[in-house]
């Protein structure tokens, strides 16, 4: 009974965290091409201290094309599940990961819709967990 009410609210925060960023991260309106958006501003001033993030952050965000990773910069490890199965992220700028040294299971797994990614950021690199980019066709 334990581990289903905890399955329960573990699900019910992956959904709420999911819908918070979604509704954070939407794209500028079309009239602003620039990454200076407010919606891009509002977003990045939120979260200018983040040193840390729970596993499965971000995990299940199919509607999530594309997301600025500037505000996790202070980040060193990739928990596990960090935007798995994000099917519909397209692109993924690395570059404000300088500081990760560590990424757990299942970083990006099952993005099917992911195009390309430069990994050359994550220099600090010593520890990789397995399906890294698994399932990513």
């Amino acid at each position: 009974l334990n581990s289903l009410i905890l399955s329960i609210v573990s699900y019910i925060t992956r959904s709420l965290l999911c819908l918070f960023f979604f509704l954070m991260i939407r794209r500028p309106p079309r009239s602003t091409l620039s990454s200076s958006s407010a919606a891009s501003d509002v977003y990045k001033r939120q979260l200018t201290h983040v040193t840390e993030v729970q596993p499965c952050f971000l995990k299940r965000c199919t509607e999530l094309t594309q997301i600025d990773l500037t505000p996790l910069s202070q980040l060193t490890t990739l928990e596990t599940g960090f935007l798995a199965e994000c099917s519909g992220l397209e692109r993924l700028d690395l570059s404000p990961l300088t500081q990760v040294s560590e990424v757990q299971r299942d970083f990006l797994s099952g993005c099917t819709g992911l195009k390309s990614i430069d990994l050359k950021p994550l220099s600090k690199l010593t520890v990789v967990m397995e399906s890294f980019l698994a399932e990513c066709t």
